[in-house]
């Protein structure tokens, strides 16, 4: 499992496509529902959307996708790419 981990996040780190993709199979992953595939999910997630990987792939989209966010803001809409939309999606 934890070559799993350690590709989603290497592979992730590659370029803009690859992180959106490593990004979707970690959701993917965390749908499972067992523990370890919550960790695998949850433990490359918080690496791939890290202000430190956006800086270095050039990112203008939030830090955190909708689904992490979401659980501090749950009235929160989510687009087709994962992102927060709607009003106040960025504030």
């Amino acid at each position: 499992m934890k070559a799993v981990n350690w590709a989603l996040r290497q592979v992730g780190k590659r370029n803009r496509r690859l992180n959106k993709a490593a990004v979707a199979a970690t959701r993917r992953i965390e749908k499972q529902g067992s523990r370890s595939a919550r960790w695998i999910a949850r433990d490359a997630l918080r690496e791939l959307v890290s202000e430190t990987v956006r800086l270095r792939l050039g990112a203008t989209a939030p830090a955190r996708p909708a689904e992490v966010a979401a659980s501090a803001a749950p009235h929160l809409q989510v687009g087709p790419t994962g992102l927060p939309v709607g009003r106040g999606a960025y504030s």
